[in-house]
């Protein structure tokens, strides 16, 4: 059950978008798909079905937040978090 798994991978995921503010376009979407896919491997080792996880991690982080959290039977307090950065690092990004 989701209880037994690590989130550490995904709090790091959940933070990462100021972390990506700063890069370009390509290497924030790169930070934040390889952490997903870190996750998604740590998941499957655990034993859990991650078919269709590994597309998601990569181009759509939100929804593969969301969808962890459902399959694991999680609170999706991670993805609201992710969300919320998200958006909190445009309106901190300094103007360049």
């Amino acid at each position: 059950m989701g209880e037994a798994v690590n989130n550490t991978w995904v709090w790091v995921v959940a933070f990462a978008p100021y972390a990506a503010a700063l890069l370009p376009f390509l290497l924030a979407v790169l930070l934040n798909g390889g952490l997903c896919l870190a996750d998604e491997q740590q998941l499957k080792k655990a034993g859990h079905d991650t078919k269709g996880m590994g597309f998601m991690a990569v181009l759509l982080v939100p929804v593969y937040l969301f969808v962890r959290a459902s399959r694991l039977q999680q609170s999706p307090s991670y993805a609201v978090v992710w969300v919320i950065n998200f958006v909190l690092s445009f309106v901190l990004m300094p103007v360049v």
